[in-house]
Order: structure tokens, then C-alpha cells, then sequence
């Protein structure tokens, strides 16, 4: 027979493991992701000789982040289900 509280003492720190993992991975694949951006966004202006295009393609990148956002979001939340004019009583 365990012990109630070695149970979950040890279901608590797995959780507490898994939380901590998922944030340093999250936090050094952000951090590598970045560097790689801005590393493509160099190359585009060396490649071009000005600004213009690496920051039109920041902007298509941020509206698809975006675009991906709302999505997840609306289908997180689904549908809202109310009247555009709602009947007076």
C-alpha cells in the first residue's frame, strides 16, 4: 500500500516537470526561431540592397501569425450564436 501523499507529492512534480520543460524548450526555440528571422531578413537585404522587402515580408509573416491566431482562437470558442439586432420587447 503507498503512501496517499508520495502519490500525489509525485503527480504534482511530474506536472510541475512538464510545465518547466515545455517553457525552456519554448524559450530557447523562440530565441533560436528569432535569430533565424532575423538572420533571413539580413539576407533579403543584402540581397536586395534596401529595407523594403525584408519588411513587406515581416508584414506577411505577422498577418499569417495573425490569421493563424484568429483561427485557433475562433475554433477554440466556436461561433457566437447571437442576433445582430436583437428583438425588442
Amino acid at each position: 500500500m503507498v503512501n496517499d501523499f508520495l502519490v500525489r507529492l509525485s503527480i504534482r512534480s511530474a506536472m510541475f516537470a512538464g510545465a518547466i520543460t515545455g517553457f525552456v524548450f519554448g524559450l530557447f526555440g523562440g530565441a533560436t526561431l528569432g535569430a533565424l528571422i532575423s538572420w533571413f531578413a539580413g539576407a533579403i537585404y543584402d540581397h536586395f540592397g534596401y529595407y523594403a522587402p525584408a519588411f513587406g515580408v515581416g508584414v506577411v509573416f505577422n498577418l499569417a501569425n495573425l490569421l493563424i491566431v484568429g483561427f485557433l482562437v475562433f475554433r477554440l470558442t466556436g461561433p457566437r450564436r447571437t442576433a445582430l439586432w436583437p428583438a425588442i420587447g
